[in-house]
């Protein structure tokens, strides 16, 4: 029980942690956040990107995370390291990153051979007519069946890549290393990272109604259109859930595998 208590203050204590750096510095971890949101989210998304350059994102993605978290670090250790500083000190890591996002482009393509027929069943669910609500009560069961098969599928991906890039970056272990690492910290703190989501989670929730009530009331002073409303909200909500995921996976790493500041801007062997 009481180790049960002392996870579960550990992933509480990760929230907290994580939402106090964003407030050292908000604009440049907003602007990091959009970044990642038109890289990772946007382009990707848009049916106008090309396929090799979708796959290009995915492979550089553990790159961009460690800058990323770099960044977060050095703010937090209170050092002034320069953005081409940070890059030179993770650059040679950069060919073993990239190894590490094409696993991620290969076991994505494994989750979509696997699910392809699923994600048809949910495709044909979209339109309002064969809407499960609309059905019967074993066409909901089904959708939720299916979207726990996605889930489950991607675990192990989350597992394996929430602490290895900065494994990779600033402890220079093998891509191999770095992912039986993350596997085992994600494993042992399992608790701790559960509870830590279901924080980050309820507050952006929390803080969506709170923007839309108020957006809401100064939209219908002005007149101000629903869509454009939304847009404004979506956009913030969006890039505040992506700074505080950025710096909570920093927090994370850094109590898990890289607890002592160092000086002078080394990185952790």
């Amino acid at each position: 029980m009481d180790t049960i208590l002392a996870s579960i203050k550990t992933g509480y204590q990760w929230a907290i942690d994580s939402f106090l750096l964003l407030k050292k510095k908000p604009f440049r971890w907003a602007l990091l956040a959009f970044i990642y949101v038109v890289l990772f989210l946007g382009l990707p998304a848009s049916p106008l990107t090309p396929v090799l350059f979708n796959i290009a994102i995915i492979i550089t993605w553990p790159i961009f995370l460690v800058v990323a978290i770099g960044l977060f670090r050095e703010v937090d250790f209170g050092r002034s390291t320069g953005f081409a500083e940070l890059i030179q000190q993770i650059r040679p890591a950069f060919k073993k990153l990239a190894g590490l996002g094409a696993i991620c482009l290969a076991y994505g393509l494994f989750v979509t051979i696997v699910t392809k027929g699923d994600a048809t069943t949910l495709e044909s669910f979209a339109t309002p007519t064969n809407s499960p609500l609309a059905n019967s009560s074993m066409d909901l069961a089904k959708v939720w069946l299916i979207l726990l098969k996605f889930f489950a599928l991607l675990i192990p991906l989350l597992m394996a890549t929430w602490f290895a890039p900065p494994i990779i970056a600033f402890q220079h272990a093998t891509v191999l290393h770095a992912v039986k690492s993350s596997i085992a910290g994600s494993l042992k703190y399992a608790i701790s990272l559960a509870v830590a989501w279901l924080v980050l989670t309820s507050v952006m929730m929390l803080v969506m109604l709170m923007l839309g009530i108020f957006f809401g009331a100064f939209a219908g002073a002005l007149h101000m259109q629903s869509r454009l409303l939304m847009g404004a909200i979506m956009t913030l909500s969006l890039l505040l859930a992506t700074s505080w995921m950025l710096a909570f996976q920093y927090i994370c790493y850094r109590d898990v595998f890289d607890p002592v500041p160092l000086g002078g801007g080394e990185i952790a062997m």
